[in-house]
């Protein structure tokens, strides 16, 4: 600003909100009436796509946006009054509607400027369309923001799939001296369990063909994803204080087919008969 008749000169720094947008219009118009119609003013809008454009339903001069009437007015306030605009993003500038000064359309000029080195923008994040064939591929890709995630790191990205991958959960049931279960652990089971430790599970995707039956430690597969699995390490003893010295027993009566059989419920595979006595009628033809 250029005060009238001296060579004074102004600049005020304003925020663009209303409430001080109207006290500066306010405070102009109680001026000398000769120095604003003869007080030379530039007005420049950073970031002008914000806020000062108008952006009603009709884009028309009888319904402005709030900023955007206010600015119309301080603008009109000065006769020799120059408005200009700068952002980095003008589209809804040059899409409002021209035929009203109000909606501030650029009708002057549009000039686009170098952006420096450090500007980080959208054409730098997305990348854009070549302006012509020559133009080199690396001038209009964006960022490698996007990255394929292969489907074994899908469970490493995943915060509750961290947590819960190798989780050793604890179960604690009645059972037989020999260590079979007065009852079963279902699938329900071990979900509604892994549920009260903050775990969010659905019974579905606990992977359990037949209910547990007897004392140990079972190791579950959780299906995350149709393609991420995790494992639950399910420890079922008598008491929370037994629980490592039962899983304990229960891998050394694994390691005897005898215990096992009792353990397990299910008989160790017996060779098949006469398994030997073929291969001694087999050697025999052979020789």
């Amino acid at each position: 600003m250029s005060l009238g008749g001296t060579n004074h000169r102004a600049i005020g720094v304003v925020k663009k909100q209303a409430q001080v947008l109207r006290r500066l219009i306010d405070w102009h118009k109680i001026g000398n009436a000769q120095q604003i119609r003869d007080c030379p003013v530039l007005v420049i809008d950073d970031e002008s796509d914000h806020a000062s454009i108008n952006t009603g339903k009709k884009m028309d001069r009888d319904e402005l946006t709030r900023i955007n009437g206010l600015i119309v007015e301080l603008l009109a306030t000065f006769p020799r009054c120059g408005y200009v605009g700068y952002t980095a993003t003008p589209f809804a500038n040059v899409l409002t509607h021209p035929d009203f000064p109000e909606n501030l359309y650029p009708r002057s000029f549009i000039y686009p400027l170098d952006p420096p080195r450090d500007y980080f923008g959208a054409e730098r994040i997305h990348g854009r369309q070549p302006l012509s064939t020559d133009e080199a591929d690396e001038d209009c890709d964006g960022l490698p923001l996007i990255r394929t995630v292969p489907v074994a790191e899908l469970a490493h990205l995943k915060p509750g799939g961290r947590k819960l991958d190798g989780f050793k959960l604890v179960l604690v049931r009645q059972a037989g001296e020999g260590g079979q279960l007065y009852g079963s652990v279902s699938a329900r089971d071990i979900a509604d369990a892994l549920i009260e430790h903050k775990f969010k599970v659905e019974r579905t995707q606990v992977v359990l063909a037949n209910p547990i039956k007897v004392l140990g430690v079972t190791k579950i597969p959780v299906r995350l994803h149709a393609d991420v699995k995790v494992i639950v390490e399910v420890t079922i003893a008598r008491s929370m204080e037994k629980a490592d010295l039962e899983a304990a027993q229960a891998a050394s009566m694994l390691e005897r087919p005898e215990d096992a059989e009792k353990l397990l419920g299910a008989p160790a595979q017996p060779e098949a008969e006469g398994a030997d006595t073929a291969t001694d009628e087999e050697e025999a033809s052979a020789a």
